[in-house]
C-alpha cells in the first residue's frame, strides 16, 4: 500500500470512528473479559462454543442466520477464547489463521491492533476470491488453581474480518472502528 492510499485510509478510519462511536452499541463477555461496540444498525450475533459465547459478529449486510460458507458474505466478528495452545506471544497465536490463502491480498494490517495492547495480524485471499483479516492480543494470567506452562497468558483475543475486493475499503474502515473500541480488562 503506498504512503496516498495508507493517509486516505487513515483518513476514512479516523472519520468514520468518530461517527460510528456516536452510534454504537456496546456489548460485554463478562467470562473473557471485555466488551466492544459494533455499529447500532447492525443486527449483533453472538459467537458461541456449544452453550458457551466467546464473543459476537455481524455479518455485513446480513442476519445471523446468513450462511457462512458464502465468499460473498462479508462479516467482521470480535471473540477470545482461553489460551490452550499456550502461545507465549500474538504471534504465535495467530501463526496458524492465514495459513492457505494468498498473503498479499493488498490489505495493511500494521495500522491494525487491539488498544493498548500487543497485536499481531495476518491477511490472505482465499481460494473463493474473499479476503480475511486477523489481528490477535493476549491478556491475563492463569489461576493459580490451573498452573501455567511457559507462564504464557491465560487468553487469546481476536478480530476477523472476511471481505470481498469490491468492498475491502469499506469494510476495513468498520473493522477499524470496531476493533478500536474493544476494551479488555485484566
Amino acid at each position: 500500500m503506498g504512503a496516498a492510499t495508507a493517509l486516505v485510509m487513515a483518513y476514512v478510519c479516523v472519520g468514520y470512528t468518530a461517527t460510528a462511536a456516536a452510534n454504537a452499541k456496546r456489548l460485554q463477555n463478562a467470562e473473557y473479559r471485555f466488551s466492544v461496540a459494533f455499529p447500532r444498525e447492525l443486527r449483533v450475533c453472538n459467537a458461541m462454543s456449544g452453550a458457551q459465547i466467546h464473543g459476537f459478529y455481524v455479518h455485513l449486510g446480513g442476519d445471523c442466520q446468513a450462511p457462512s460458507g458464502d465468499p460473498a458474505q462479508r462479516a467482521i466478528s470480535v471473540y477470545a477464547y482461553f489460551n490452550t495452545i499456550f502461545a507465549s506471544t500474538p504471534e504465535e497465536g495467530i501463526s496458524g489463521l492465514c495459513r492457505g490463502g494468498v498473503p498479499d491480498a493488498g490489505v495493511e494490517t500494521g495500522t491494525l491492533g487491539f488498544p493498548g495492547r500487543r497485536s499481531a495480524g495476518c491477511h490472505a485471499r482465499l481460494d473463493d476470491g474473499s479476503i480475511v483479516v486477523y489481528v490477535v492480543a493476549q491478556a491475563g494470567r492463569w489461576p493459580e488453581s490451573e498452573p501455567s506452562p511457559l507462564d504464557t497468558p491465560y487468553i487469546n483475543y481476536t478480530a476477523a474480518l472476511r471481505t470481498t475486493q469490491a468492498t475491502k475499503d469499506e469494510d476495513l474502515a468498520m473493522f477499524g472502528a470496531v476493533l478500536s473500541s474493544v476494551q479488555i480488562g485484566e
